[in-house]
């Protein structure tokens, strides 16, 4: 996808889907798109864009490389505003980060919102032996 227009000036309204997700990833449906098209389907209001969300929705729905975007959207950089992000809204991204820092650790209160139920549980062996581990620390302090 060229970056500038044809007369080479920069392209202006350009939407980097990347901060969210898909930015870096070979395969992108949503990078497929014309910027203006993407902007126009993907950074919507979630609530109140029903026919967007749900072409942004079916864009992501037959994406390749959508559980990789997901991964990018939960542990990138900073949590999206508004729109769609791997198929999600960005309040679904921004609950699911918040009990993912929680899980791991980084928030010391559960969060208000229930926990999303399509989030993958963090391994119960692997959080065991990290107890396990903490717990032979602490002993032999």
């Amino acid at each position: 996808m060229p970056s500038a227009n044809h007369d080479g000036s920069p392209r202006t309204g350009e939407l980097e889907l990347g901060a969210y997700g898909a930015r870096n990833l070979d395969g992108a449906a949503c990078l497929e798109l014309n910027p203006l098209v993407a902007h126009k389907f993907f950074d919507i209001n979630f609530q109140r864009d029903v026919v967007r969300r749900k072409a942004a929705q079916n864009i992501c729905a037959r994406c390749v490389v959508a559980p990789e975007c997901l991964q990018n959207a939960l542990h990138g950089p900073a949590p999206p505003t508004r729109g769609v992000i791997a198929g999600l809204s960005a309040h679904e991204v921004r609950r699911a980060r918040s009990w993912l820092a929680f899980e791991t650790g980084a928030l010391e209160k559960a969060p208000r919102r229930p926990r999303p139920q399509w989030l993958p549980r963090p391994d119960a062996a692997e959080t065991t032996e990290q107890t396990l581990v903490e717990l032979d620390e602490g002993i032999e302090r």
